[in-house]
Formats: C-alpha cells, structure tokens, sequence
C-alpha cells in the first residue's frame, strides 16, 4: 500500500460526501501510529486489509459515515481498538474484480485485544440487513458489545462469527 508503515501517520479523515471512493488493499496496513480513522463520502469499497494494523497498539475509534463493501482482514490485528461506528449500509464483501466481490472472511481478527476501563462495541447503523461473515470477529478477545440500529430487519451470522471474543452483548 502506499503509506504502508508510515510511522508519522496518527489520524485520517477522509471527508468525500457527495464521492464514491476506494480504499486500495493494505494502502494503510501498519501505520502504527494512527489513533483515529473518520471517512465521510457517498460510497465506499473498503478493500482487503486496508487498515490491518493501522494504529496496531494506538487505534481507539473508527467511524464510517457512508454505505460501504469491506473486505476480509480491513481491521485486523488493531488491539488498541475500543469503538467501531458503522453510520451507513454495510455489506462484508470483498472486491475480486472491477464489479464481482465475494463474502469477506476475518474482517476484525486479533483485534480489541488491550483490556479498556470503557466499553468496546462495533455499531451498526444504518443496516437494514446485516450478514456477519465467517469469523468475523474471530479472536477479538475484549471486544464487549455489538449494537444493531433501529433499521435492522435481518441478521445472518456466519460459522465461528464470535469464536474466542468477549462479547455478552448483541444489542
């Protein structure tokens, strides 16, 4: 990825509301440095392990103010991470082509790893059907809560979704 391993990267914003726009595979993979990540645009394609250790022992909040696809790995191995705020439709694919994608698998793995005096969560808002993938939340040790919004209507949950988290609450 391009800033893959910038040490000197410790927030982004990408603030693109009225454009569609695409996070290349791994473009921020191991910037260990980022704490906060906060992207507003119309649509988004989150592409494999885009965020993968961004912020590995210092990322805290990630908020996405747009429908968007996320791919597999997107954000994995962040242990610091406390709160994911998911503001539009989100669907767990992952891009395999120009216009085919595919289930992603592993989307959150080995994060929420650091004991927080605050509570942890990831927040669906604004799904109206939400398909959680094949170990989604794998190996997400802390991670305490996920919160669905009041569009909910249909929840699918893949094979191993919640193996060896910390979740006691699916709000």
């Amino acid at each position: 990825g391009v800033f893959k391993d910038c040490k000197a990267l410790k927030n982004i914003t990408i603030n693109a509301e009225d454009k569609n726009i695409v996070i290349p595979a791994s473009l921020f993979a191991d910037c260990e440095n980022i704490s906060n990540i906060n992207i507003r645009a119309k649509n988004a394609i989150i592409c494999d392990s885009a965020f993968a250790g961004a912020g590995a022992n210092n990322l805290k909040n990630f908020t996405l103010g747009c429908d968007a696809k996320i791919g597999s790995y997107v954000f994995s191995n962040n242990g610091a991470l406390e709160h994911v705020i998911f503001n539009g439709q989100v669907d767990f694919e992952e891009l395999v082509s120009k216009s085919s994608y595919t289930e992603s698998k592993s989307v959150f793995y080995k994060s929420f790893l650091q004991q927080s005096d605050k509570e942890t969560f990831v927040e669906f808002n604004g799904n109206t059907e939400l398909i959680l993938p094949e170990k989604c939340f794998s190996s997400t040790g802390y991670l305490n809560k996920i919160v669905y919004g009041d569009k909910i209507e249909y929840i699918q949950i893949g094979a191993y979704a919640f193996e060896n988290t910390g979740i006691s609450n699916l709000d």
